[in-house]
């Protein structure tokens, strides 16, 4: 507990695996704004807070809300699609009732 790894490396490419890194969220949070000084993930007096979730946790729960959102939007299109194509049926079957 309290080790974590790092992979490092370019999308496309191998990656270097770093096992064993004492406190990786701090580690991160200075390798970040080392390599990053300009993107400030948020303030690092607030990272302290037991109920602060780190960045790589951030990443992963705003990714699932896009998906998530995503996975609705569809939904709301499909529902919309089908209302569509029975509200034809309805038209076309009143006109082969006249």
């Amino acid at each position: 507990m309290g080790y974590g790894a790092f992979n490092i490396g370019l999308s496309g490419t191998s990656t270097t695996v770093i096992d064993y890194i004492p406190y990786p969220e701090q580690m991160y949070i200075e390798l970040r704004a080392i390599l990053h000084p300009d993107d400030v993930l948020y303030e690092e007096e607030d990272y302290q807070d037991s109920d602060r979730i780190s960045p790589p946790e951030q990443e992963r729960q705003a990714e699932q809300e896009r998906q998530a959102e995503q996975e609705r939007q569809a939904e709301q299109e499909r529902q919309a699609e089908q209302e569509r194509q029975a509200e034809q049926e309805r038209q076309a079957e009143q006109e082969q009732e006249r």
